[in-house]
């Protein structure tokens, strides 16, 4: 009967049928991780949900967005303050609902509470248009961060249009395709490239230097990162100080958190660059954030202190790109971090 229903099928359709099989099964040779391009920033944030669900006892660990992950170097952070601390910052474009998810699952884990949560915040997360969608929460999240109830009750207090189905999504990612569309938007010519530059000792370096490294990126070993000679002007979302609600609301639910478990925590806005501060000015912008950041501060019992590291590190020479500090940045901010940290313990 089978055999009957394939002669009836026209000529073109099995022909479809079967490049389509071709297609779909040399997709599902190439393994995943083949496809990612160095420097596996988001493979990162898989290695952290990870290190969430460990019974760690970080003395201290770090929060924030991209800027605090290359910006904060747990290892001489533990250096300066003898003591163990890790580095839980994500990239921006999983927003903070992703440190919110982290967080939680590192204190529902943890053998013992932080002594401290250093709670970093940056102009680009604040202000600006940052939410969830179905392209962002595809492409940096579902991939890397492991799905539970926690995430899926966050995903659907996004309201995202259209709706997200997680069901679907499961059975559509068993499709070769589906899972690997990040890079099939790039084009046939990034697969080959891709597969005929590949090796894994490249990939295992980068991931053996996030777990390592203990949560910090450094921007120096990110090929793609191009200077920016000088800032001229800032986004429209900075000059009218157009807030961004679906990160503030996450900021208000660490908060909360934090505050609930009694953990001490310190709020810091991350170093900006010499040349957009002097734009800033013309906008007041600094104030305007330090307000913000310090009338926050005041509503929670466990917020020991509001600091602004903006000028901390300036010099553009410090700066990757726009936003990110080199290796010799992080360092800078790093060390008067610690020092800051010590003169609380005092």
């Amino acid at each position: 009967m089978n055999q009957n229903i394939f002669r009836r099928l026209p000529g073109g359709f099995l022909v479809f049928l079967l490049l389509a099989l071709i297609f779909e099964g040399t997709l599902f040779l190439i393994p995943g991780y083949v496809l990612l391009s160095v420097p596996y920033g988001r493979e990162s944030v898989r290695l952290k949900g990870e290190e969430a669900d460990r019974a760690n006892n970080y003395n201290i660990i770090i929060s924030g967005d991209c800027t605090g992950w290359a910006g904060i170097r747990p290892l001489l952070l533990d250096k300066r303050l003898n003591i163990q601390s890790y580095n839980f910052s994500v990239d921006v474009a999983q927003t903070y609902m992703i440190n919110y998810l982290i967080l939680k699952r590192y204190l529902a884990n943890c053998s013992r509470k932080p002594e401290l949560v250093v709670f970093q915040l940056s102009p680009i997360s604040l202000l600006g248009r940052h939410y969830l969608d179905l392209k962002r929460l595809r492409r940096s999240i579902l991939p890397y961060f492991r799905v539970d109830s926690d995430l899926l009750t966050e995903i659907a207090r996004a309201k995202m249009e259209p709706p997200f189905l997680y069901l679907s999504h499961q059975i559509l990612s068993l499709i070769p395709s589906y899972q690997k569309q990040f890079a099939l938007r790039r084009g046939p010519w990034f697969i080959i490239s891709q597969i005929r530059n590949y090796d894994r000792s490249i990939y295992d370096d980068y991931l053996k230097f996030y777990r390592d490294k203990k949560g910090f990126f450094n921007e120096d070993m990110d090929p793609t990162k191009e200077t920016v000679a000088e800032i001229t002007d800032i986004p429209p979302e900075y000059q009218s100080f157009s807030l961004s609600p679906y990160n503030c609301y996450y900021i208000d639910k660490i908060l909360s958190l934090l505050d609930e478990n009694n953990i001490p925590t310190v709020l810091c806005l991350t170093p900006v660059r010499s040349d957009e501060m002097k734009i800033w000015s013309r906008y007041h912008l600094r104030e305007r954030l330090d307000n913000l950041l310090r009338s926050k501060a005041e509503e929670y019992d466990n917020v020991l202190a509001f600091w602004d590291m903006a000028d901390v590190v300036s010099d553009p020479k410090y700066f990757a790109d726009r936003v990110h500090l080199k290796f010799a940045g992080a360092t800078i901010l790093t060390e008067e971090l610690a020092k800051r940290i010590r003169g609380l313990q005092k």
